[in-house]
């Protein structure tokens, strides 16, 4: 809601209509963006920014704050509530929430540290940084790697911060190697599509292959250099 308020003054909504048959019939009617530049709603935008990252600094409960500063940016009077909400991509937060909810009860089945804890028994310690690289590049592109990430925190042991620091960088490398390493890329295809730009799965892998072994290459060379 943050960002569409303080984008909405420079951008009209996109036309997901234009590419429809003329026999379908629109019956939902979403009001546009005025295009006109307003100042104070933008002063407003960016207090709201302000005041989120100050109280996630504090000790209060984030998705209160959030809910409540998001609840303020609808009492405005230049842009309508079900225009601000229509822009808010409801099926993308439904998936985040949907692979929350499956790695967590994934997690409470135990079988994610009973596998930590076999491959440990082979030889494979994810206390090691390059055997961290290698276990969440494998993961990241099996399940993509926001629900990596989630997995790995709940199951890496926390004994250095550098660990947390080359899991948030790995899984980032990671997820350029396929479209479905990771949501960013969903997303980006999708946006694509709607402009008429379609980005096959080998057309992205044609980049996203080579980008992604030498960027990970190079995270693991760093890591042997400063250990």
């Amino acid at each position: 809601l943050l960002i569409q308020f303080l984008c909405g003054p420079l951008n009209r909504l996109p036309n997901h209509t234009a590419n429809r048959p003329a026999s379908v019939e629109i019956t939902s009617h979403v009001r546009t963006a005025p295009t006109k530049v307003r100042p104070i709603n933008a002063l407003i935008g960016i207090a709201a920014l302000a005041a989120i990252v100050v109280f996630f600094i504090l000790p209060f409960p984030r998705p209160i704050i959030a809910i409540c500063i998001a609840g303020l940016l609808l009492l405005n009077r230049t842009y309508s509530t079900d225009m601000i909400l229509g822009r808010v991509d409801w099926s993308l937060l439904v998936l985040v929430v949907a692979l929350g909810i499956l790695v967590s009860a994934f997690s409470n089945t135990g079988l994610p540290t009973k596998g930590v804890s076999d491959l440990s028994s082979v030889g494979i310690d994810f206390n090691k940084p390059w055997q961290l690289v290698v276990g969440t590049f494998v993961l990241s592109n099996l399940v993509n790697n926001i629900p990596a990430v989630m997995l790995l925190l709940k199951i890496v042991p926390n004994t250095t911060p550098d660990l947390g620091i080359i899991l948030g960088v790995a899984s980032t490398f990671a997820g350029n190697f396929i479209i479905i390493g990771s949501l960013a890329n969903m997303i980006m295809v999708r946006q694509a599509q709607e402009h008429g730009i379609t980005i096959t799965f080998w057309r992205h892998a044609r980049a996203g292959i080579p980008i992604t072994l030498l960027s990970t290459f190079a995270l693991i060379v760093w890591i042997w250099i400063t250990t």
